[in-house]
């Protein structure tokens, strides 16, 4: 007998996979610092650019409303926060210029939350999450985008296997969009939108995508750890999904290196990183 359908969110999904240790250190022990003026940066940008996705608002009405919010940040000095509020401004007219040239997309819903369960064979999971935005491109398919607030953009091969949008394409084909994009709704690929970033002097931001599931379920090259998941899966996602199903079951929580090393708050005690093995020692 099959043990029950792990659950978790799908950003928890991509902390698994991206460092167990990590994953294990800040949401099973609790160990998660408090939310960061970076994270309450993004959470205001994401909010307002979904107020702009339904209506009819210029970049100054947009900034009315980030005037209205931002004095509830807290940074560490003023100049900071007179930094920040430059960069988010610029972030919204980033966003407005890049929705108004999308004039062949059909918003189908923003914030959109989604659940559905996917049979690995040897295990199930079940997903939950929200995506940004849900569009439906012109050949009908369902495109998905994410938009991020770093400053530090993906390289071509982080996108291709980018686990959240791998696992937001799959949520397409198992029917968890259904309620907005209908029954038989197909990917047409994901993509992440950098709305701190310039794409040159265009004013529009760095869009990066990743190719529709459907067009490319396998990728070239062998996955990290494949020789771990069984190779009968039909997707990468799968077998990424199978891989971090293991790690779970099997309590074993080792660190990754990987860019997130650069802003993970155990950082100093990770047995992967030069500084965590002198204080192993």
């Amino acid at each position: 007998m099959r043990c029950a359908a792990l659950r978790m969110m799908i950003t928890g999904w991509a902390r698994v996979l991206a460092c167990p240790r990590q994953w294990f250190l800040a949401r099973k022990a609790q160990g998660e610092p408090a939310r960061s003026a970076a994270a309450s940066f993004g959470s205001v940008v994401h909010v307002l650019a979904e107020y702009g996705a339904h209506t009819q608002m210029d970049h100054d009405e947009l900034s009315y409303h980030l005037e209205s919010v931002w004095h509830q940040l807290a940074f560490d000095a003023h100049w900071l926060s007179a930094v920040e509020r430059v960069e988010a401004e610029s972030a919204l007219e980033r966003f407005l210029t890049w929705q108004e040239a999308r004039s062949d997309q059909i918003v189908l819903g923003t914030e959109v939350e989604f659940s559905c369960e996917v049979d690995l064979g040897t295990d199930r999971i079940h997903l939950t999450g929200s995506a940004d935005r849900v569009e439906r491109d012109p050949d009908g398919r369902i495109r998905i985008v994410d938009f991020k607030t770093s400053k530090a953009p993906p390289t071509a091969a982080d996108i291709a296997l980018h686990d959240q949008l791998g696992v937001y394409q799959l949520a397409v084909q198992q029917g968890a969009f259904a309620a907005v994009a209908g029954e038989s709704a197909r990917p047409a690929g994901a993509e992440l939108v950098y709305l701190r970033l310039a794409d040159g002097d265009s004013g529009h931001p760095r869009i990066f995508l990743q190719a529709s599931l459907d067009d490319v379920p396998l990728p070239i090259k062998p996955l990290d750890g494949a020789e771990s998941s069984p190779r009968e899966q039909p997707t990468w996602v799968h077998r990424r999904l199978a891989e971090a199903a293991q790690i779970i079951r099997s309590e074993h929580h080792d660190a990754r290196i990987g860019p997130g090393c650069r802003y993970c708050a155990f950082r100093t005690s990770c047995p992967a990183q030069p500084v965590g093995q002198q204080v192993l020692k």
